[in-house]
């Protein structure tokens, strides 16, 4: 009795187990990916194949606070030396609202009118919540420094705080971590990659796709301690511009016995809108598909800086496209797609018109 009592047990539990609902409770499901998909015809709805798919990300949209046109900057202004003996020149506002940006100011006397200015426009984030800026000066010596604060208002007011006073007692030299910094983020036809070095080691520098195999090395090689920087023109392995989209720039750091010592990366976006790189797909005899949660990403976060290496804000993708569609012999065409629910598919079909010989 008590034997076929465990069997009948056994039988049961291995049921639940089976069960549908049971397991897909207890056992991880896979993400099921999305699409925006959809034909390429013609205007006799014959489908059109080999017709490029290019993907431009609109604007990136960020959080923004009320409207009251108000920008009230804290007592929080301040310089202070970084332990590379750089500059780091600190703001903190306490509410902007309809707010541009700002510019920083510069000279090595107290005297704003033959100041320089240091930074390209650092765009508001327009919060009602108290938000921290900060800007890190690299071209400083021995010496002290007089900071000024430009704040660029919608309706064009400007307004200046400051002058804060930065010292720097040591001359800036050997970094005093590891590190890469992309400028600047979004990349559209090139940007600069700066690596920190803080011994000397075997380096290596390579761009991974967020959404495919691509990989780019740009450079494995020796670097002595210090701050190191290349240029990427945004082609891949094959010569060829590489597609819109998220990337990761990585630096590897090796000592002797080829063991990766440290790991740094970074996010990068590329995002060419003069359709000069390369299409993300080609439309075939079964459409076009575009996954929406791998490739156009909407809501993922970045880190966005300026010509200068310097970070701005955390950027968000907003997930408004422009689709454009271009084959040989036919007239572009585009269409502006928000994507608002990525777990349903998102249905866009294109016609192609032939373009029209004229008898000179």
């Amino acid at each position: 009795m008590r034997n076929k009592l465990c069997l009948l047990l056994v039988i049961s539990l291995a049921l639940l187990l089976t069960s549908c609902d049971f397991y897909k409770m207890i056992v991880p499901q896979p993400i099921k990916e999305h699409y925006l998909k959809g034909y390429v015809k013609d205007a006799a709805g014959n489908i059109i194949t080999d017709a490029s798919i290019y993907v431009v990300f609109e604007p990136i949209e960020f959080s923004k606070g009320i409207n009251d046109s108000i920008i009230e900057i804290s007592e929080f202004f301040y310089a202070e030396e970084t332990e590379q003996h750089y500059l780091n020149v600190t703001w903190i506002t306490i509410t902007e609202s309809n707010v541009t940006g700002f510019y920083l100011l510069k000279n090595t006397i107290n005297d704003i009118s033959t100041s320089h200015t240091i930074t390209s426009l650092i765009p508001a984030t327009n919060t009602n919540q108290p938000h921290t800026y900060s800007y890190l000066d690299t071209d400083v010596s021995i010496g002290s420094y007089y900071y000024w604060l430009k704040a660029v208002e919608a309706d064009t007011i400007i307004s200046y705080y400051g002058p804060v006073v930065g010292n720097v007692t040591m001359m800036p030299g050997i970094p005093n971590d590891w590190g890469i910094h992309v400028s600047p983020n979004p990349v559209s036809d090139g940007c600069t990659i700066a690596y920190d070095v803080k011994e000397d080691r075997h380096v290596k520098i390579w761009v991974n796709c967020r959404f495919d195999t691509t990989s780019v090395i740009l450079y494995e090689g020796n670097r002595s301690a210090g701050r190191h920087s290349l240029s990427w023109n945004g082609y891949g392995q094959d010569e060829t511009p590489v597609c819109n989209g998220l990337y990761v720039v990585h630096a590897s750091f090796t000592i002797e016995n080829s063991v990766i010592q440290h790991l740094e990366s970074a996010l990068l976006f590329v995002n060419n809108r003069q359709l000069s790189n390369k299409p993300y797909t080609k439309s075939t005899t079964e459409g076009y598909r575009i996954p929406i949660r791998e490739y156009l990403k909407p809501g993922e976060d970045f880190q966005s800086t300026d010509l200068s290496g310097n970070q701005l804000n955390i950027y968000k993708i907003s997930g408004s496209y422009t689709i454009y569609v271009k084959k040989p012999g036919y007239h572009t065409e585009s269409r502006f797609i928000s994507i608002t629910n990525s777990s349903k598919d998102r249905i866009a079909d294109f016609v192609l018109h032939p373009m029209v010989k004229t008898n000179k």
